[in-house]
C-alpha cells in the first residue's frame, strides 16, 4: 500500500473510511498542517472560508474562493505543501491526487460551486437548470480536465459515474447537484462534483 500520512497499517484505513469530518488526533491526522495553512492564507490575504476533515483520516477539504479564475487554488496547493514542511513533514505527504489510495477507499475532488448574477436573483433556479442541461451535453469533454478521474468517478464513495451525467437535488453521488436550500428558495448556486482534486483549475472555472 502507498504510504499515507500517519497511517501505520490497514487498520487505519478501516477507521478512516467510517469517519467523516473527524475530530480527535486518533482520527483526523494533520490538523496542525491544516490550521497552519489557514493562518498563512489569512496572513497573506488569500481568500479562504475554512477547512474540515474529510472521509480519509488524513484528508482535508479546503473552502476557497475563485471568483474569476482558479489561480488561487494553485496558491492553496503551494501553501499547503509549505505548511506541511513547516510542521516538520516532507512535502511529498501533501498530495492532490484524485485517488490517493489504490484500495477501495475514498477519493479527492475539486467540488466547484458555480453561480451567475441571474442565478442568484429571483427566479434564478431556471438559469441553473438550463446551465446544467448545457453541461450534460458535453459531459465526456468536461471529464478530460484532470488526470485519473476515471479511477475516481466509480459511483462509490459519494461519487458519480465517469460514463454518465447525473444530476439531482441534495444528493452526493451525482455529478452536478442543486442543494436543497437553493431549490427551496429558488435561487443561489449549483455544485459540480465531477472535477478531480488535481484538475486544471483555470479550465474548470
Amino acid at each position: 500500500m502507498k504510504k499515507v500520512f500517519l497511517w501505520a497499517n490497514i487498520y487505519d484505513v478501516i477507521v478512516a473510511v467510517t469517519v467523516n469530518c473527524a475530530v480527535g488526533i486518533d482520527k483526523g491526522f494533520g490538523r496542525d498542517i491544516s490550521i497552519s495553512h489557514c493562518k498563512a492564507c489569512m496572513y497573506a490575504g488569500v481568500k479562504i472560508f475554512g477547512t474540515n476533515a474529510e472521509l480519509l483520516a488524513s484528508q482535508w477539504f479546503i473552502w476557497c474562493c475563485c471568483v474569476i479564475s482558479g489561480n488561487s487554488r494553485s496558491v492553496h496547493v503551494r501553501g499547503l505543501k509549505q505548511a506541511t514542511t513547516t510542521c516538520g513533514w516532507p512535502a511529498t505527504f501533501c498530495t492532490v491526487s484524485a485517488k490517493p489510495i489504490e484500495d477501495n477507499t475514498g477519493t479527492s475532488g475539486c467540488h466547484t460551486n458555480f453561480s451567475t448574477k441571474e442565478m442568484r436573483g429571483e427566479g434564478g433556479l431556471q438559469y441553473m437548470e438550463e446551465a446544467i442541461r448545457q453541461l450534460s451535453r458535453r459531459h465526456s469533454q468536461h471529464l478530460r480536465v484532470g488526470a485519473d478521474n476515471m479511477r475516481r468517478l466509480t459511483s462509490q464513495w459519494t461519487t458519480s459515474s465517469f460514463h454518465d451525467f447525473t444530476t439531482a437535488t441534495d444528493c452526493q453521488n451525482v455529478g452536478v447537484r442543486i442543494p436543497s436550500h437553493v431549490r427551496q428558495i429558488g435561487c443561489g448556486y449549483f455544485k459540480d462534483r465531477r472535477p478531480a482534486a488535481n484538475c486544471a483549475a483555470t479550465l474548470t472555472w
